[in-house]
């Protein structure tokens, strides 16, 4: 049984089978390992949630739009291709996205709407509209607000569905304090925003530099897991001197930050005095911005230890 389009044998231009040069047999275009590969490529689809102008049968699921990945039910590992590379080889690294790419030329934006959820990133799935906090910016001096707005003659904005920088912009206010944002509001009545689309990139299961560690206080057990520094991955976790607990200075509901950047807020805020990263033996999340990270104990969070990512062989660890 045919799992690709591809047939089973590599073809030359004129449609006859490639030869093995050890071998002399046909060379098939995949094997049984790479069925297994492939099929971890399929893990972590789940069904959207209903919604309105479709007729539902299966108790509320949504059958008609595209399935959304799940990044907690998805395989982390690489997965290969057909030709001994791997999937998102020609991608650039994530950690190589510059500084405040969401102001560079050719950064994009969905238009939303009325919902301040983001539909096309994930990992928040305690959002919800009632208190979702979103990124403002300065009306009078940002020059992504006036983009994004479009304003006529008559200074009312007119929002298009999609936008795409067509220069680099200057940041102003917010938008130099935060590493990336997701949602973006830029009207209070009706409420209008619009979602920033980050550009695709990969990531490498072995980074080259010393990683830190990330935490979440989620049931049944704390969990710890090895992170690149380099990537916008968790909030910060700032502890005050003497306290077990932890605060942190988001900007908006959902929002991750680069290593160096959870540690500058957790040493310059002056919301607090002698905060520090924290290390893992923080009791429970005291927000300092209500509403900005409500699920706080199922958010992973940096700390200040280092660790590496290692992998263990037959006989030996690496």
């Amino acid at each position: 049984m045919q799992l690709f389009s591809i047939g089973i044998h590599h073809l030359n231009m004129d449609g006859t089978k490639k030869l093995s040069s050890s071998t002399g047999l046909p060379i098939p275009t995949y094997r049984n390992t790479d069925i297994q590969t492939f099929a971890r490529a399929w893990t972590g689809f789940k069904r959207q949630p209903a919604r309105g102008n479709i007729e539902i049968h299966d108790w509320g699921s949504n059958r008609i739009d595209p399935m959304a990945l799940d990044p907690r039910w998805r395989d982390v590992f690489p997965k290969m291709d057909l030709n001994g590379g791997y999937i998102g080889d020609l991608y650039p690294l994530c950690s190589d996205i510059p500084q405040r790419a969401f102001l560079n030329i050719g950064a994009k934006y969905i238009l939303l709407g009325s919902s301040a959820v983001p539909e096309y990133q994930s990992g928040d799935e305690l959002m919800n509209e009632i208190w979702v906090v979103t990124l403002s910016l300065n009306r009078t001096s940002s020059e992504l607000f006036n983009i994004l707005c479009n304003a006529g003659p008559d200074s009312q904005c007119r929002f298009r569905p999609v936008v795409i920088l067509n220069r680099t912009l200057n940041c102003q206010g917010n938008e130099c304090l935060i590493d990336e944002p997701r949602t973006i509001r830029l009207s209070d009545n009706p409420p209008i925003f619009y979602e920033y689309i980050r550009p695709a990139c990969v990531e490498l299961t072995f980074f080259p530099n010393n990683g830190r560690i990330v935490r979440k206080n989620a049931w049944p057990s704390n969990l710890h897991i090895c992170a690149n520094p380099l990537v916008d991955k968790a909030y910060e976790a700032c502890c005050p001197k003497g306290e077990t607990h932890y605060r942190n200075f988001c900007l908006f509901t959902g929002e991750r930050v680069l290593y160096n950047t959870a540690e500058a807020r957790c040493s310059t805020n002056s919301r607090f005095n002698d905060g520090v990263m924290c290390d893992y033996t923080w009791n429970y999340a005291w927000d300092s911005n209500p509403g900005c990270d409500v699920g706080a104990p199922e958010d992973w969070h940096w700390t200040n230890l280092n660790c590496t990512v290692q992998v263990k062989g037959e006989n030996q660890t690496y």
